[in-house]
């Protein structure tokens, strides 16, 4: 996944096979994965090595919260506009001839001269940031330029149809910086919260969580009942 999320502007080859028939190109490979799990799951199965190694910082881990159940709405068509412009790039084919589709030719969209000069404004502080921070926070905060530059991109793209003339908005890269730095904020956040290196740690990290609030003595043996009394004590 990681060789494939930096080949998007070359030719990507899968593993060698003795019969050449069977080996994998791709040109401009652009593998997008929609995943939904509940949030203790994900982020427990997140290590500290896919957080040094970039891994997750290619990630956009967005959580929902707790959603109060409403009656049900009868709803409308969606607006003819809408579905009109999303098949319009379903059906859209970058190029011209019948190879288009195994060799792309990108749409390129500008940014306008105040959309670059906040963006370049971002990099460069998210530049100096990196010299100070950790290993951990430095390896997600070095993702988050590719992140804006990624949205920025689907805000502006989402407005307009293929062959229109169109570019990429300051409002589009400030609204992209937004998003960008509190999906990196929230891994650092969680990953303080949950992630670890082995089972001790795991439980330790765990019992925090349990901690958040105050508790009695009684309160927080029944809240720690995957615990051993000894465990309880050594942890607390």
């Amino acid at each position: 996944l990681m060789q494939l999320f930096s080949s998007s502007n070359t030719l990507w080859v899968g593993d060698a096979y003795a019969d050449v028939g069977k080996i994998k190109r791709i040109m401009q490979p652009h593998p997008c994965l929609y995943g939904t799990t509940v949030p203790d799951a994900f982020w427990s199965s997140i290590t500290k090595k896919t957080l040094h190694d970039g891994f997750v910082g290619r990630l956009i881990p967005i959580e929902a919260g707790y959603v109060e159940f409403t009656e049900p709405q009868a709803g409308g068509p969606p607006p003819m506009e809408l579905t009109e412009r999303i098949r319009a790039w379903i059906n859209f084919i970058p190029g011209i001839g019948n190879l288009s589709a195994e060799n792309p030719t990108p749409v390129v969209l500008p940014h306008t001269e105040a959309a670059k000069e906040r963006a370049v404004a971002q990099s460069r502080e998210i530049g100096k940031r990196l010299r100070d921070d950790e290993d951990v926070a430095a390896a997600l905060w070095s993702r988050s330029t590719e992140r804006v530059s990624k949205l920025a991109l689907l805000f502006a793209a989402s407005r307009i149809a293929p062959g229109m003339p169109g570019c990429i908005e300051i409002e589009d890269v400030e609204r992209a910086i937004a998003i960008s730095n509190w999906i990196t904020r929230r891994i650092l956040k969680r990953a303080f919260e949950q992630v670890a290196e082995n089972d001790w740690e795991s439980k330790k990290k765990r019992l925090l969580r349990v901690l958040e609030k105050p508790l009695t003595g009684n309160e927080l043996c029944r809240k720690t009942q995957w615990l051993k009394r000894r465990e309880r004590n050594d942890l607390l």
